[in-house]
């Protein structure tokens, strides 16, 4: 009663176990007694006897206090995943199974006269050691075998911790984890590269201090406290693009990635970096590429490799009468209908598959059906596996051109027909 009194009390854990594991020898006693026919085990004068009922409740009783709070005093040896857990759990009950039930059988047959008491002590301690040395030798396999697993376990994990080492020192991008205080606590060889740090300056250090420009700093520091109060953050676990600093003091473009490490009592924090300064300068380039393209007074025409339209420049509207929208996604042989001058589509086809290039001049018509005399210059594009994607051709219109051709034509012959005039007026 004592003991389910202070079940609930922590420091009185103690006198739970005592009192629980009193009643539990009293009451095993008791069973004992009835089991080996021994009346002075369960009879205390002047008092009656225990029943052996009351003796077998009060000993699953006394069991389950003791087990009502596994993870307190004795018990949490007992419940553990530990291996002095686990060889607790498979020696106890054998220590107490094996002395009652050995001793049952023995004096059973001491009782028949099979042989006298000293002959049974012997026999009994003889029985007791070989017993107990099989268990110990089972329960010894058991935990050797338990521990090639741990030390299998332990192997791997030291093989995924190097291999992880080895990532992490060979990674291109830099790799920087820093603590709830926001210090530096690693810094791979990217990162020292990238920022131009050796890894004993950085260590220890605020990371912010080191590779955030100094108008970025506070942002930052207010986002990481932020964090922590609240859980909440607004670019954990997202790709973003922010300014970073070199050693020194040099800014360029980096793409950021920012994940916390789990499973940590304290927060720790790691950030994987790329230097996107020569991908800033390949978008700076396209995009102008992209304007002149959008800008030129050609026709620039992309399709691919079915000659389903791509691309439909502004100078290609203003040509052909078409919008973008109007022409994308449909066949530019419906939408230009051209006829090739002195020669042929396979033709054109197989020069362009085997030089890539093909320049010459085409018929083409407009919107409203109007023919117009092109000079298109053409080239071929290709996949990593050289394989034909598409084409890309710029439309020039030459009739202005031709115009100017026939009146030069005009002209040579009629300055021909004055020198022969001339020359005939010398000769008369």
């Amino acid at each position: 009663g004592l003991a389910l009194l202070t079940l609930n009390l922590r420091p009185y854990r103690w006198l739970v176990e005592t009192c629980s594991i009193m009643a539990l020898l009293v009451s095993v006693l008791a069973l004992m007694g009835y089991a080996y026919g021994v009346s002075a085990l369960y009879q205390f004068f002047p008092f009656s006897s225990i029943a052996i009922h009351t003796a077998l409740t009060f000993s699953i009783l006394s069991v389950g206090i003791l087990f009502a709070r596994p993870d307190q005093g004795l018990m949490k040896i007992f419940s553990s995943d530990n291996l002095g857990g686990v060889m607790l759990r498979r020696l106890i009950p054998g220590a107490i199974v094996l002395p009652i039930a050995l001793g049952w059988l023995l004096l059973r047959e001491q009782r028949i006269g099979l042989y006298d008491s000293t002959f049974g002590l012997v026999l009994y301690a003889l029985s007791m050691i070989i017993a107990f040395t099989i268990l110990i030798w089972w329960n010894s396999s058991l935990l050797q075998r338990a521990e090639m697993v741990r030390q299998q376990a332990l192997l791997q994990l030291s093989e995924s911790k190097e291999r992880e080492a080895a990532i992490l020192y060979s990674s291109l991008d830099a790799v920087i984890t820093i603590d709830r205080e926001g210090r530096v606590l690693e810094f791979n060889p990217a990162a020292q590269k990238i920022f131009g740090y050796n890894q004993a300056d950085v260590l220890g250090r605020e990371m912010s201090e080191l590779i955030i420009p100094p108008d970025l700093r506070e942002r930052h520091r207010q986002g990481l406290a932020k964090y922590l109060a609240t859980g909440q953050g607004t670019v954990l676990g997202k790709r973003i693009e922010f300014t970073g600093m070199r050693a020194d003091g040099t800014e360029f473009p980096v793409e950021l990635t920012i994940t916390r490490i789990t499973g940590l009592e304290h927060a720790m924090f790691t950030g994987f970096v790329r230097d996107i300064t020569h991908r800033k300068q390949a978008e700076e380039k396209i995009a102008y590429q992209a304007y002149l393209l959008e800008n030129v007074n050609d026709a620039v025409i992309g399709s691919d490799e079915n000659s389903i339209i791509r691309f439909w420049n502004t100078g290609a509207e203003r040509m052909f009468g078409w919008t973008s929208e109007e022409v994308v996604g449909h066949s530019g042989r419906e939408i230009l209908r051209s006829e090739i001058l002195h020669t042929n589509r396979q033709t054109v086809l197989k020069i362009l598959a085997e030089t890539g290039r093909w320049n010459g001049e085409s018929i083409q018509y407009r919107k409203d059906g109007t023919p117009i005399t092109m000079d298109v210059s053409t080239i071929t594009l290709r996949d990593i596996n050289d394989q034909i994607t598409g084409y890309v051709s710029v439309c020039r219109d030459i009739a202005d051109r031709r115009l100017a051709e026939k009146e030069l034509h005009k002209i040579a012959v009629r300055t021909q027909a004055l020198a022969d005039i001339s020359q005939a007026l010398a000769a008369v």
